[in-house]
């Protein structure tokens, strides 16, 4: 018999070898009871053997893990599959293929969840460093953490539970979701954002929950990090064209200063007259420069 309150995590990956294992094992050894939640793997036509690790665990757990396969191959039909697929569930968490979920994830998001009114329609985590992040990794996830490299996103992580337009690996009321049709299969990127907007703009909050912590493997090198830092910015230049200000003022904002330093650049460039923009470039390396030295003392390295 299926608990009421029972829960599907959703696992929509595509060529995550490396650590899809790690992921579900994390998953398997969560410390609320088994009998609450399953794990709904959904796979995107890998080419590597991230399909025969899936299978080769879910053999052994056949009774908790199921497994899809996607031929779309986009994370948001992904996790729609598994959504349709979980008609028994009442809510619906995610998680990606290359981060490992601490054994309290989902005790603290299900938990904070069921004591909010169903005016909340769901609670997200915050992303954590994992220990054997290697050394690219680590500097990412410094500059995301500071202020200048990463203000508003999740890696600025609160000590408090608050109210947020966006948190990432969530656990979500699954009528909610149904309410605004699954997550949007026509975006390639920013479907996670779109979905919480559509959440927002129907009158729910989301929150988030500092304890329920998730290990977020960064890119390993530098052309990978700025394909990933290129679809982000996708995702949000489609999102702001969809929702305009209704995501605030600061998706726009290094494009705004952006546009101010090269105007007028061109205008002193034109009278020879070398004064604003100079003012300016001092200004931004002695910020980069301060932000490093923090970072510096604050990893003794």
């Amino acid at each position: 018999m299926i608990n009421e309150d029972y829960i599907s995590i959703i696992v929509a990956v595509k060529n995550e070898e490396k650590r899809i294992r790690e992921c579900i094992l994390s998953l398997l050894n969560q410390r609320l009871s088994p009998d609450l939640f399953d794990i709904v793997v959904v796979d995107g036509l890998s080419d590597d053997n991230t399909l025969n690790i899936i299978k080769d665990i879910s053999i052994k757990y056949s009774n908790r893990i199921r497994v899809y396969i996607n031929k779309k191959e986009l994370q948001s039909s992904g996790r729609n599959i598994g959504i349709r697929n979980s008609p028994n569930s009442k809510f619906i968490a995610y998680i990606d293929g290359h981060c490992i979920a601490d054994e309290d994830w989902l005790y603290y998001l299900y938990s904070e969840l069921i004591k909010r009114g169903d005016d909340v329609a769901g609670v997200g985590s915050v992303v954590i460093n994992p220990k054997d992040e290697s050394y690219f990794g680590r500097i990412i996830n410094s500059i995301f953490q500071s202020v200048i490299g990463g203000y508003g996103s999740s890696y600025q992580n609160t000590k408090i539970i608050k109210i947020v337009n966006t948190s990432p690996f969530a656990l979500y009321r699954k009528s909610v979701l149904e309410n605004i049709n699954l997550y949007d299969e026509s975006l390639m990127y920013g479907e996670d954002y779109d979905l919480n907007m559509r959440i927002k703009k129907e009158g729910y909050k989301l929150y988030v929950n500092p304890l329920a912590k998730v290990q977020y493997y960064k890119r390993k090198n530098i052309s990978s990090f700025i394909k990933q830092m290129y679809n982000y910015g996708m995702g949000k230049a489609i999102n702001f064209k969809k929702y305009k200000f209704e995501m605030g003022f600061l998706p726009i904002f290094p494009f705004i200063l952006f546009m101010i330093y090269f105007l007028t650049g061109i205008e002193e460039y034109l009278t020879n007259n070398f004064h604003f923009t100079n003012y300016l470039t001092i200004i931004y390396i002695s910020l980069i420069l301060l932000s490093s030295a923090t970072i510096v003392i604050k990893e003794k390295s």
